[in-house]
């Protein structure tokens, strides 16, 4: 799992294309962030294993706040 506190940008080198897969997310406590905003994501279907969580991102308080900023920005 990670746990994203602060987000810095990054120009991405090449575009590579992603398929659908389902995400869930949820609202958890955190030890070291406290109350944390959390995605993960699952095996897409064609994966060796679809239905495992593949991928756990926890959103501190602080990069929420950031990524509010960044998408009101941009979208």
């Amino acid at each position: 799992m990670a746990l994203v506190i602060e987000m810095t940008q990054k120009t991405a080198e090449k575009r590579r294309i992603h398929g659908p897969v389902e995400c869930t997310y949820s609202f958890v406590p955190d030890d070291i962030a406290g109350q944390c905003f959390q995605i993960e994501t699952y095996g897409s279907k064609t994966s060796e294993t679809p239905n495992k969580v593949h991928q756990t991102i926890r959103f501190a308080p602080k990069a929420i706040k950031q990524l509010k900023v960044l998408l009101q920005k941009h979208f």
